[in-house]
């Protein structure tokens, strides 16, 4: 675009990250924007406030673009969108401020992806009237990721569609797209947070992406061990022991096996009392660093274990890594550039909560963990809960509110369990006692609306999703 001055012209909406990506599309040419908003006293639908949906855009805007002035426009529900509502809303003055001059010659810009149908109407019908016909209106279209752009005719009755493409956004990152959406990261517990699919991927990550997806396929083999080979060493005890020298919770039968999986180890784990020394954490270790050979890069991952139910830190691990290495496999097979922004590990993010009229803030704690994320280039997010035990049914209903809250009907929520795809598909006929809290989990997904992936069929689910975006 040429230095053309415009007026872009948005839609309040809850989906703030396409109003975004057209304020970064035309931010150099930009000369204000103007926000068409319902009026929320007219707006009784508590769970449709757009003040705080506007407040979230604004707050980035005014970070990211300081020198862009921002003006709104409050209309009601039902009214049309005459010229006089292009006046500021505050003077009832013969000398306002037109907000917008529908009269002269300025060039606007109508992105209208976020309006209502008869808001939509409206202005349409307006632009005819003023025959505006030197206008573009732009149209994100989120299940398919085309950017519909159009302008209307002369003779007041069609229009003439002048692009019909796909569009992106590289300038839009997961931080950005949480803020959109009122929620905030957790700067100190995310500060080492790396996007995993930066194309300058240090020592560290280069290590970890070999190692887990060793360890991937391990677990998803059905290679098996005796039980009584498998020895723990304990600290500050002289001896190692076996599976078989721990206590267990929910009367798991652990005399009865002989033979045992690396993937059913993992799931084991979740079932051992915690007496001292963080049992758990130590045969997630020894789990490790048999299924690595225990070399010397192995202590890049063992020193990361979290204490607290270290068998889901490891499967989100081994999701994430997996995932990192079939995407790259991916574009580098196409040789195309990657649609994909932004792939992150255990991202924290706060929330405010408010009380029903949505006016107080009543409490600002963390609200979710994204345990893998990733972020394309059109504002999708593709959510991954990682489970290696069980999951209740609120807790699948919040990462499906999460996804949704961030990139609307278009997110995709994702539930993984160390389940295999045809496990997944026969959950009655696992009759070991350590599998009924996954089997609770993915009953609880499936009810909550999310999608399951089997683990072994991670690789061939990502390709169907990338193919999706490049058709």
């Amino acid at each position: 675009m040429s230095d053309e001055k415009v007026v872009l012209v948005i839609c309040s909406t809850l989906n703030q990250i396409t109003n975004y990506m057209m304020i970064d599309k035309f931010n150099n040419n930009i000369s204000k924007i103007v926000n068409i908003t319902i009026d929320d006293d007219e707006n009784k639908n508590e769970m449709m406030k757009n003040k705080f949906w506007d407040e979230n855009l604004k707050n980035v805007i005014n970070k990211k673009y300081s020198n862009i002035k921002f003006e709104e426009i409050i209309i009601c529900q039902n009214e049309l969108l005459e010229e006089k509502i292009f006046y500021n809303n505050n003077s009832d003055n013969k000398d306002k401020k037109k907000i917008l001059d529908l009269n002269n010659d300025e060039k606007i810009i109508w992105h209208i992806t976020g309006g209502q149908r008869p808001l939509l109407v409206n202005i349409i019908n307006v632009c005819r009237e003023k025959n505006r016909t030197n206008d573009e209106f732009y149209y994100l279209e989120g299940n398919t990721h085309k950017l519909l752009r159009f302008k209307l005719e002369d003779n007041k009755n069609g229009i003439s569609v002048l692009e019909n493409k796909d569009y992106y956004c590289d300038n839009l990152d997961l931080e950005i797209a949480l803020n959109l959406c009122g929620f905030r990261t957790i700067s100190k517990q995310c500060g080492n947070n790396i996007n995993l699919l930066k194309k300058d991927d240090n020592d560290e990550v280069k290590i970890k992406s070999k190692i887990y997806n060793e360890i991937y396929k391990k677990l998803i083999s059905k290679e098996c061990i005796k039980i009584d080979e498998f020895k723990v060493v304990i600290k500050d005890e002289s001896k190692s022991k076996t599976l078989k020298d721990f206590k267990y919770t929910d009367k798991i039968k652990i005399d009865e096996i002989e033979e045992i999986s690396y993937r059913d180890i993992l799931i084991l784990t979740n079932f051992i009392k915690e007496e001292k020394d963080n049992l758990r954490k130590e045969v997630i270790k020894t789990l490790i660093q048999k299924l690595t050979g225990d070399n010397e890069d192995t202590g890049v991952i063992t020193k990361e274990i979290k204490s607290n139910y270290p068998a889901g830190w490891l499967l989100e691990q081994v999701v994430g890594y997996k995932l990192k290495q079939a995407i790259e496999d991916y574009y580098n097979v196409i040789n195309e550039e990657s649609k994909l922004n932004a792939l992150h590990l255990n991202y924290k993010i706060k929330h405010k909560s408010r009380t029903n009229d949505n006016d107080v803030i009543i409490d600002d704690t963390v609200l979710d963990e994204l345990d893998v994320v990733l972020l394309t280039n059109s504002g999708q997010v593709i959510n991954f809960e990682c489970k290696s035990g069980g999951m209740s049914g609120d807790n699948s209903k919040s990462h499906r509110f999460t996804t949704y809250s961030v990139s609307g009907v278009f997110g995709l929520p994702i539930l993984m369990t160390p389940l295999l795809e045809s496990e997944i598909g026969s959950l009655n006929e696992l009759d070991k006692t350590y599998y009924d809290n996954i089997k609770s989990a993915v009953k609880s997904g499936a009810r909550a609306g999310l999608e399951i992936w089997g683990l072994d069929k991670i690789e061939e689910k990502i390709k169907k999703v990338l193919n999706r975006m490049e058709d």
